[in-house]
């Protein structure tokens, strides 16, 4: 079967929608394609919807990663906290062969909000600081995000089940974190 995410081509919707009229079952068509039985299925459904086998029209520009891939560029984060934006994407122009920009790969570990709590352990620590000017500042900050041991980030990781709990408990309202 093909990778996720791969559209289907028009031959192939033709394909289905032919084996659909002919009376094959939807896991013999999809056998048949290489497709799973539910995408032949929904290439079926659209097309007895909307009157064409044409995909529906989509707004905005196509992502360059899927979904599975965009979770691992997620995982790159815990292991190393201090990886910039710049090393995920090398590491994934290495892994996937796509290019990205660092954007992108800020705009998804925001998205998965990994580090909101190591910056706040990040600002607690240098808030202990007296700052007197944007050098100092700009120092405290190098000094005290090289001290973030892989011990604190582990530590919050292995937090996310209380606070995923504590969210489920509350039933979305604010909570104690």
């Amino acid at each position: 079967m093909e990778t996720k995410g791969k559209e289907i081509c028009v031959e192939v919707r033709k394909l289905i929608l032919k084996f659909r009229l002919e009376g094959k079952s939807w896991r013999e068509i999809g056998r048949l394609v290489d497709r799973s039985h539910s995408s032949c299925q929904r290439v079926y459904e659209n097309y007895i919807s909307t009157g064409s086998i044409l995909s529906k029209p989509r707004s905005g520009r196509p992502s360059v990663l899927t979904e599975w891939e965009k979770k691992r560029v997620v995982q790159l984060v815990p292991p190393n906290p201090r990886i910039t934006a710049h090393q995920g994407r090398l590491e994934v122009a290495e892994q996937f062969k796509k290019t990205i920009s660092d954007q992108t790969v800020r705009r998804i570990w925001k998205k998965a909000d990994y580090n909101e709590h190591l910056w706040d352990l990040l600002e607690r620590r240098i808030r202990q600081h007296t700052i007197t000017s944007k050098k100092m500042l700009k120092d405290v900050i190098m000094e005290e995000w090289s001290k973030i041991t892989a011990e604190d980030t582990r530590k919050l990781v292995d937090s996310m089940p209380r606070r995923l709990a504590e969210v489920l408990k509350r039933k979305g309202y604010p909570t104690k974190y």
